[in-house]
């Protein structure tokens, strides 16, 4: 193994691990030896290598990511991240899972918590790569011949010698109607992405396979509890969750929000007695900073607020449509302006995401009619699939009848999915949202963000997830017991002005004097919503801002992909195309920033790609 750092160009690479296995041992080299020089554009990242047997390993890392080797005679493991084993606040190396890794054929790797991503190989066993619970961290892979190629990001696979690469048509039809990889196909045939609680297997000589590694408990005797007990476990589970990451150490980073989900993990993290280091994206005028700024105080942490440049937006976007090639999707594209800022923590920095989905993740339900009763796919697929093109409009688009007819094959296949799935009925919109909507949008950031800080996702462990999967779906919807043990757990941080997307920003738990106030207001309801509208056009709604397509960032990404936009005629109909995705200098008329615009960003993703891969 060895490292050095690699000077900058002007790509931001999406990969930072790749995973031969080849008995090719010449063409399995130059092959690495030519992927070296592109696995690595960012400066400051140090490069990584590990040769043993018929494997070789490479990867790009910031020198603060936590990356552990362990070779022996007969085999070789590699960790990225923070890994656990359930009930163990102390983080396993290479070494220790090289130790406990499957000796033979067929044995499967244990799941571990945190995020993270591991590859060991062992003669006897073969190969083994997996990711974490929920599968947030993008392993890619792709079978050729007897070769194994696995990695972060497609674009690597494909260079791959002998590997003809050619668009997937299921593929790209699954990403568009579920912003997501349906069935782990990508937009290039014959790679794939892992499933999440899968591990990749390939035994000495023979082929690779998914295996089942980590499922989601369902309900259990916990369900059955007074509301305030299923809170109290919730609590309970949360803290060991975040109490694993704190208990070592003297401060910690906070990706600090406006809202519920960062509040009450700080709350946590300000309990374990950890001093915080907390940052927040916006501006003074966002609800989100305004939020931010009084929690901030309120946990005594050390607090920046800082914004995301307008130049990242087309960085982001000309990166994410080469690399990641649209399987994270296509919105969060901004979040590769968070870097930056990010790299000043020494600390590995606790991030939401996820926290409102899965603790609250059973909201749909209440939607959808009595408790317990089951709730079809015909129902639940709006509420999955809520950014994806609705598929009157797909159909509208593509150009001709094979491409409309896919349409249905697809929409068919999610719903065997969907109906098969291993769980109660009452859970299945939630795991469905979770595995095919959540896991490649707000699941893709942390790794954007692992090449600044390395990024804590508490949601992402085996007691906390077996804690809420027990739990009555009521008493999650609507965050129930997320607010019930905010406000029972850290009543200051539930008096505290609440960031809610929207613009009612009221606190959780008003105190008696912002009541009187809000009732002085109350006497005319206009006067309060002139009040908190956009000052001098600014919208203080965060994320609106981030996401719209009409404002500077996404109008730049608009013009970046505009000579393009030919490279899809053999795809979509022209004319239909040009109404959905007007040119850039058109103003597009939605109802909802954020809702309407993310099919037409995987349309803009997919000009980038095909302009820059040529697929």
């Amino acid at each position: 193994m060895s490292g050095r750092g690699v000077a900058a160009t002007e790509d931001a690479i999406l990969a930072n691990f790749l995973i031969v296995s080849d008995p090719d041992s010449n063409r399995r080299d130059e092959y690495l030896e030519q992927i070296e020089g592109q696995i690595a554009p960012l400066s400051g990242l140090v490069v990584g290598r590990v040769e043993h047997a018929g494997i070789g390993v490479r990867w790009a890392a910031s020198p603060r990511a936590p990356v552990s080797v362990a070779e022996t005679e007969s085999s070789v493991a590699v960790v990225w991240g923070m890994a656990y084993r359930r009930h163990d606040d102390r983080a396993v190396d290479a070494r220790a899972l090289g130790a406990r890794s499957p000796h033979a054929a067929g044995d499967v790797l244990e799941p571990l918590d945190g995020y993270h991503a591991a590859v060991v190989y062992r003669d006897s066993a073969g190969l083994a790569i997996s990711a974490d619970l929920l599968g947030l961290f993008p392993i890619y892979y792709a079978a050729i011949d007897n070769v194994l190629v696995a990695g972060t990001s497609p674009e690597l696979l494909r260079q791959y010698p002998g590997f003809s690469a050619r668009l997937d048509h299921e593929g790209l039809i699954g990403l568009l109607m579920t912003h997501g990889l349906l069935g782990g196909r990508t937009l290039i045939a014959g790679v794939r992405r892992l499933q999440p609680g899968h591990v990749l297997r390939r035994a000495p000589g023979g082929p690779a396979a998914e295996c089942i590694q980590y499922r989601i408990p369902d309900p259990s005797a916990l369900s059955e509890q007074p509301f305030e007990e299923q809170v109290d476990a919730l609590g309970n589970a949360v803290e060991g969750a975040v109490g694993r990451y704190a208990s070592h150490r003297s401060s910690i980073g906070l990706l600090l929000s406006g809202g519920r989900d960062t509040r009450l993990l700080g709350g946590f993290l300000r309990e374990a007695g950890c001093t915080i280091d907390a940052v927040t994206f916006g501006q003074e005028s966002d609800y989100e900073v305004r939020c931010a700024r009084a929690v901030g105080r309120a946990l005594g942490a050390t607090h920046r607020v800082t914004s995301v440049p307008e130049d990242a937006f087309v960085h982001g976007a000309d990166s994410q449509a080469k690399w990641g090639q649209l399987g994270s999707g296509f919105s969060t594209v901004h979040t590769w302006g968070m870097i930056k800022e990010l790299t000043l923590h020494e600390s590995p920095i606790v991030s939401g995401y996820l926290v409102g989905r899965i603790a609250g993740g059973a909201s749909m339900i209440s939607q959808n009619g009595p408790y317990g009763q089951s709730i079809s796919f015909d129902t639940a697929y709006p509420l999955c699939a809520p950014v994806s093109i609705e598929r009157t409009v797909l159909r509208r688009l593509l150009c001709d009848d094979d491409a409309r007819d896919a349409v249905q094959t697809v929409l068919e296949r999610m719903r065997h999915d969907y109906d098969t799935t291993e769980t109660v009925e009452t859970q299945r919109p939630w795991r469905y949202l979770l595995y095919h909507f959540e896991r490649f949008h707000a699941g893709a950031v942390p790794w954007h963000l692992s090449f600044g800080a390395w990024p804590v996702v508490p949601v992402l462990d085996q007691r906390l997830l077996a804690t809420i999967g027990g739990m009555h779906p009521w008493a999650l919807a609507n965050r129930r017991a997320q607010d019930a043990l905010l406000c029972r757990r850290f009543p200051d941080l539930a008096r505290i002005i609440l960031d809610r997307n929207a613009h009612n920003i009221d606190p959780l738990q008003p105190t008696l004097g912002y009541r009187a106030r809000r009732r002085v207001r109350r006497w005319v309801t206009l006067t309060r919503l002139l009040r908190e509208r956009p000052q001098d056009g600014i919208e203080p709604r965060y994320y609106y801002r981030m996401y719209d397509l009409n404002g500077p960032g996404w109008r730049a990404i608009r013009r970046l992909a505009e000579p393009h936009r030919e490279t899809l005629s053999d795809l979509f109909d022209v004319k239909a195309l040009r109404e959905y995705l007007p040119p850039p200098e058109d103003t597009i008329e939605m109802r909802d920033t954020i809702v309407d615009g993310s099919g037409r960003k995987l349309l803009l993703g997919l000009m980038l790609w095909r302009g820059r891969v040529g697929i």
